[in-house]
């Protein structure tokens, strides 16, 4: 069989001939070079940013593992779990916890309201450590004294764990309006 002549080709003549399609040809093959180098270099460098996550959790997991265990620390929390889990009032159903939602809701800041509305929301059913919780959510709109905003908000601090605020609005320039929604948290008790 004969060797095709590469001479005798009309493109390899050409290219032959041609000055700037050859430096055109060369400019193509760099670029492709460049390109295939820049994705070799990310994907190195993507490999390097995954390991040093790898190290750096590594290096966490053996700290966590070298430090003691410090089982007091851990019983000291239980006990302010459990005093914290006694402070929650409780309902022995979810309508019941509705009702004592809005009850509590009117007692706390529905007489401190003209022209008042207390809107049940809905309730949310919560499991955690083998207990059951019910979070009853409240719409409450209406009037509000400037002298009784801050006692209002005091019924919401950080000393009174089974009850927030989910939003909140007051206007007190304009009419003393007060829009406001809240959770309420009960605990599930099976006698009362």
């Amino acid at each position: 069989m004969k060797k095709p002549n590469l001479d005798s080709n009309k493109l390899t003549n050409e290219l032959k001939r041609t000055p700037r399609l050859q430096w055109l040809l060369l400019l193509v093959v760099w670029i492709l070079i460049l390109s295939a180098g820049k994705a070799l270099i990310d994907q190195i460098g993507n490999q390097k940013e995954d390991l040093n996550t790898q190290q750096r959790l590594l290096a966490r997991l053996t700290e966590s593992a070298n430090s003691p265990f410090n089982e007091e620390l851990l019983s000291n929390s239980q006990q302010h779990l459990a005093q914290l889990n006694k402070e929650i009032p409780t309902a022995v159903s979810g309508s019941v916890a509705e009702a004592k939602a809005l009850a509590d809701a009117e007692d706390l800041i529905g007489k401190k309201l003209i022209r008042k509305r207390l809107n049940l929301i809905g309730a949310e059913t919560i499991e955690a450590e083998k207990q059951h919780y019910w979070s009853v959510r409240i719409d409450i709109s209406g009037q509000l004294s400037d002298q009784d905003f801050v006692d209002v908000l005091s019924l919401f601090d950080a000393s009174v764990g089974h009850r927030r605020i989910a939003s909140f609005q007051y206007s007190p320039k304009a009419s003393n309006t007060l829009n406001m929604v809240i959770d309420l948290l009960y605990r599930y008790q099976e006698h009362e």
